[in-house]
């Protein structure tokens, strides 16, 4: 079978084990494979040609028979005999000497290499043996090489793990001299703490008392506006009853009036005039313990009565009037059903124009 040379790895495959490129250059399957997979960019190893993903083409050859030269131009001077042609006779002693010729070439290529084999195996295979002792060298001192610098890196380490355990020495005593000082802050801020506690204690108590005082002020305030509401309710009953005896006074009035004009009985020169007041009685507690402004506000509040439509005191009447009546007929009560009993003019009993019962007021000045 036909073998081929790989120019990349130095071995010998098969045809169908070869791929051709663009560049027209041949190589191994495996060799295009391993370039393809290793570069980015493939080329090719000879030419340096780039190469695609479908470059890589199998080769298509019909290939003879793989027999010597030699072996075949014996085999066709054995099937010769007296009935071949002159022609092929004189083919195959022309082949013949061909033959014979590069045998003799083969021979001198075999001595040559030979030759250059001998010299192979005097000049390379010791250089081949030193190389392969020195290689084993090479492993033991690339293992001491790196035993040495294991050794150096923890060397380093080493070094620089004392260069932190100083480091850390000094830290230590800078944290301890700030923990020193930060317990003795410490000391002062617990002081502070409990002064300030202390303190607070006593805002607190304080806060009780002040919110003690407020609720006691409040519930003064609270009874204060509980007594004027009271006042003001009595005060507006007072001035209720003041404004209905305002109407049955001028009732009265009119009445008196009317009866003045109707009345066919003679005056006397010395009747007076009717004077009437009013009295507004105040509670017990203003009239133990008056006070100015009280007094005040009490006059303030206490009704004014109107004499509109009457005489004055001491006016003197011109009116004529009928004829007079006797004593005793003056001295009888009054035909009609008024309710006060008259006499010329005057009323004959006490007359109470203020209220029936009296009402304590409270006056509070503020």
């Amino acid at each position: 079978m036909v073998q081929c040379h790989c120019q990349v790895c130095w071995s010998d495959y098969s045809v169908d084990a070869f791929r051709h490129l663009i560049c027209g250059h041949c190589f191994c399957v495996a060799c295009i494979t391993k370039i393809q997979q290793t570069n980015a960019s493939p080329a090719c190893p000879a030419c340096r040609a780039p190469i695609a993903i479908n470059d890589p083409q199998p080769i298509y050859l019909d290939l003879v028979a793989d027999k010597p030269l030699a072996r075949v131009v014996a085999e066709g001077i054995t099937r010769m005999d007296a009935d071949s042609k002159l022609v092929s006779v004189r083919t195959a002693e022309r082949k013949l000497r061909q033959t014979v010729e590069e045998m003799e070439e083969r021979e001198e290529a075999a001595g040559e290499l030979r030759v250059a084999l001998a010299d192979f195996s005097d000049r390379i295979v010791p250089l081949f043996k030193r190389a392969r002792s020195q290689t084993s060298e090479l492993l033991s001192l690339k293992k001491k090489l790196e035993e040495i610098e294991g050794l150096r890196a923890q060397a380093e380490r080493a070094t620089a793990l004392a260069g932190e355990v100083t480091i850390l020495r000094e830290t230590q005593v800078k944290l301890r001299e700030e923990a020193r000082d930060a317990n003795a802050r410490c000391d002062h801020e617990r002081a502070r703490v409990e002064t300030s506690r202390a303190e607070v204690q006593r805002a607190r108590e304080a806060e009780a008392q002040a919110h003690g005082e407020v609720h006691k002020l409040k519930g003064f305030l609270e009874r204060g506006a509980q007594d004027r509401n009271s006042h003001r309710s009595k005060l507006r009953a007072v001035m209720e009853e003041r404004d209905a005896l305002q109407q049955q006074l001028q009732q009265l009035r009119n009445e008196m009036q009317r009866r003045d004009y109707s009345s066919s009985t003679a005056c006397d020169d010395d009747d007076d005039d009717l004077e009437i007041e009013e009295e507004v009685l105040l509670s017990d507690d203003l009239d133990e313990d008056p006070q100015p402004q009280r007094v005040s506000t009490v006059a303030k509040l206490t009704p004014l009565v109107s004499f509109e439509g009457m005489a004055r005191p001491g006016f003197g009447s011109d009116w004529q009037i009928g004829r007079g009546t006797k004593r005793k007929e003056r001295d009888e009560p009054p035909p009609s059903g008024f309710p006060i009993a008259l006499n010329h003019g005057r009323t004959t009993v006490a007359v109470q124009l203020g209220p029936k019962h009296s009402r304590r007021v409270k006056v509070r000045l503020g």
